[in-house]
């Protein structure tokens, strides 16, 4: 499968926009049981698969829309579009006119606790539990970032960043190498904004929706006779002359891990 392959039992759990190489198990391939949870959008080969079983599997109070193989399917499935808040960018908390919200199950299973409320107070979500692996988020917890039609803005620190992977903003997409990036993000005037830089590591790991490598600034890198790259939550060495991605910030910054 594109995230998972195997058996397992999959309880509160959220799938969104996996891939798979392969024609089957967008996001899931195997066997095993399915509670409170949700899949949507993931994909085999470029075609709607989120589930396909292998063996024995029973799914339940879950969201998805497409599946194959035998799968026992349980009479509390919900289908259609989950409403997360943002999920362009990774925000996959539950809108408050989400399907999802109160349509999953207590759990009793041995060695097994309830599932909890993880982004909202006790008890302002009832007694019902929602699928998927947030619970629905208080409109309060969204101040934090303000999205913005072509940025994102992040307001405890001050960081803006690109919103789109494919924009004028992240040189259409098109990768670059290091000295080009460079020249790309200084010379940058987009959203209204001429004070664009490339990112270092901690900033782009803000953008979570970033899918390949992705020039990055590193302390001392211009001494060093190379640049780096990252690429989901890890950073190596790069030459100049290698072609990576890039998406600029501007104002703000988010301090460096020690």
């Amino acid at each position: 499968g594109g995230a998972v392959n195997g058996p397992a039992i999959i309880i509160n759990c959220t799938f969104y926009g996996n891939k798979a190489k392969r024609g089957t198990g967008g996001a899931f391939q195997g066997k095993g049981r399915i509670l409170n949870s949700i899949f949507y959008k993931n994909t085999a080969v470029k075609k709607g698969n989120d589930i396909t079983a292998e063996g024995n599997l029973k799914i339940d109070f879950s969201l998805f829309n497409y599946s194959s193989g035998g799968v026992d399917v349980g009479t509390n499935i919900v289908m259609g579009d989950p409403k997360f808040v943002d999920p362009d960018n990774g925000d996959l908390h539950l809108r408050s006119d989400s399907p999802c919200i109160k349509k999953g199950k207590r759990l009793s299973l041995s060695g097994l606790k309830d599932a909890k409320n993880i982004n909202i107070k006790p008890g302002v979500a009832g007694k019902k539990i929602n699928m998927g692996a947030d619970e629905a988020v208080l409109t309060s917890a969204l101040k934090d970032y303000q999205p913005i039609p072509e940025r994102i803005e992040n307001n405890k620190t001050g960081l803006m960043w690109v919103k789109y992977s494919d924009s004028a903003g992240c040189n259409d997409g098109e990768t670059l190498d290091w000295d080009k990036a460079m020249a790309f993000c200084e010379g940058l005037t987009y959203a209204g904004y001429s004070d664009w830089r490339i990112p270092n590591k901690e900033e782009l790991t803000l953008q979570n929706d970033r899918h390949g490598n992705y020039w990055m600034m590193a302390e001392g890198q211009s001494q060093m006779s190379g640049g780096m790259q990252f690429n989901n939550g890890f950073s190596s060495f790069a030459y100049k002359t290698d072609n990576n991605y890039v998406c600029c910030v501007r104002a703000g910054s988010v301090p460096v891990a020690q």
